[in-house]
């Protein structure tokens, strides 16, 4: 693959690991502790959250695999997904003053859903461009190179601005970072890659899936 393509591939790498670092890790201490909601209340949300996620990332996977146009395959869900996650990481991001738990479960199931559409054909994708094994783990270092570039913006951008001890003005300062990164990156890996190459012939059963579960990160 060119470098222009290796570089589209990668870079949605970036914002989704931008993301991750404040959905996964500040959040619950932000509306914990500064909206006041209480750990056992925003531990029960993020929670059902979670069970939620197992049940939407396989369905994802799912609607990838049998999404209608063939050559959209992993393109069609990605686009989908992005406009869902950005509408949760705003409500949980930049939240008005007075929410209470119910803004904190609803915003948090769509950031969830939009994630699962985007991140999972984004994996399924890079290892589906090449038959080639260089050529796919090219592909791979370029996902994995941008991820570690946006877990670290996600650290120093908050000190950089001066605003690292103040949560509320951190997650709004990620949060237009994301929405000024995501929706470029993905739509130019739509622009640029190409669809997947048939690697695989035959079906997974569902005792494979379960015995290579053990071996997903």
């Amino acid at each position: 693959m060119s470098l222009p393509q290796l570089l589209a591939y990668g870079l949605p790498g970036l914002p989704l690991a931008v993301l991750g670092l404040p959905l996964y890790v500040y959040l619950a201490t932000f509306y914990a502790r500064d909206l006041l909601l209480g750990t056992g209340t925003v531990g029960a949300i993020l929670l059902v959250a979670r069970l939620f996620d197992v049940v939407t990332d396989p369905l994802a996977g799912y609607v990838s695999d049998h999404w209608p146009r063939q050559d959209w395959r992993r393109r069609g869900p990605m686009v989908l997904g992005m406009p869902w996650l950005l509408l949760g990481i705003w409500m949980l991001f930049l939240p008005p003053p007075g929410i209470g738990g119910g803004w904190l479960l609803l915003g948090t199931l769509l950031a969830y859903l939009g994630w699962t559409l985007v991140s999972i054909p984004y994996a399924a994708w890079g290892a589906e461009l090449s038959d080639d094994y260089h050529e796919r783990s090219r592909l791979a270092a370029s996902r994995e190179g941008f991820q570690a570039l946006g877990v670290l913006l996600a650290l120093v951008l908050p000190t950089w601005a001066g605003i690292a001890e103040n949560a509320g003005a951190s997650l709004r300062l990620l949060f237009f970072a994301v929405l000024l990164t995501l929706v470029p990156t993905v739509l130019l890996a739509v622009r640029l890659l190409p669809e997947s190459v048939q690697l695989f012939g035959g079906r997974l059963s569902w005792p494979d899936c379960v015995s290579l579960a053990p071996t997903a990160p």
